[in-house]
C-alpha cells in the first residue's frame, strides 16, 4: 500500500490545532452559535472556559489541549476527523518532515502512520494495487459521511467527484 506523504508545495500548511480552530469558528458560525453560546454550552456539559477564552483560541492567542478539543466537537455536534481535516488544498504538519492532504490526515487519524514509500513484491502487485483503491474509496467514503455530518456541500461536491475519478481510474486500468 503507498500513500502520499508530503505534498507539493501545499497553497498552506496549518498545525492540528491552527486546523482544528479554523474549524471550530466555521461549525459554530454555522450552527449560528456565538463565542458566549458556546462557552455556556462547554460549561453546561463539564467544560469550564469563558467566552473570552474562546475568543482568544479563535485568533491564536490561546493553546488548545486535547481535552478541550474533544469537548468542543462534543459540543458543537462536530465530527473531530472533520475537524482535524484542512479544507482545500491546505496541509496538516503531522511533523516537520510530514505535511499531509485532508484524505491522509483522515488516515493517519483512523490507522496511525501506514505510509510506506516501498513498492509490492511482483508477486502481488495487482493485489496490492486493488488494496490502494479499496482503501482510497473507504477514506473518500468516511470524508463524505464527514461532509455531509457538517452540511458542507463545497466538501460533499469535491469528495463525490474524487470518488467517481477514482471509479474511472480503476475501470480504465482493469482493476475493478
Amino acid at each position: 500500500m503507498s500513500f502520499r506523504v508530503v505534498l507539493e508545495e501545499p497553497s498552506e500548511k496549518f498545525s492540528p490545532s491552527e486546523v482544528f480552530v479554523r474549524r471550530l469558528v466555521e461549525l459554530r458560525e454555522t450552527r449560528n452559535m456565538s463565542q458566549a453560546d458556546l462557552a455556556r454550552e462547554m460549561t453546561d456539559r463539564g467544560t469550564a472556559i469563558s467566552k473570552t477564552a474562546i475568543a482568544r483560541l479563535e485568533t491564536g492567542k490561546r493553546g488548545l489541549s486535547l481535552d478541550e478539543a474533544l469537548a468542543f466537537a462534543a459540543a458543537l455536534n462536530g465530527v473531530p476527523a472533520w475537524m482535524l481535516t484542512p479544507a482545500d488544498e491546505a496541509a496538516v504538519k503531522i511533523d516537520e518532515k510530514i505535511a499531509v492532504d485532508g484524505e491522509a490526515m483522515r488516515d493517519f487519524l483512523r490507522t496511525g502512520l501506514p505510509w510506506r514509500l516501498d513498492a509490492p513484491p511482483p508477486e502481488v502487485a495487482h493485489e496490492a494495487e486493488r488494496q490502494v483503491i479499496d482503501d482510497r474509496l473507504a477514506r473518500l467514503a468516511q470524508a463524505l459521511i464527514d461532509a455531509l455530518r457538517a452540511r458542507e456541500t463545497t466538501q460533499r461536491d469535491a469528495v463525490l467527484l474524487a470518488m467517481a475519478q477514482l471509479i474511472d481510474e480503476s475501470k480504465e486500468g482493469g482493476s475493478a
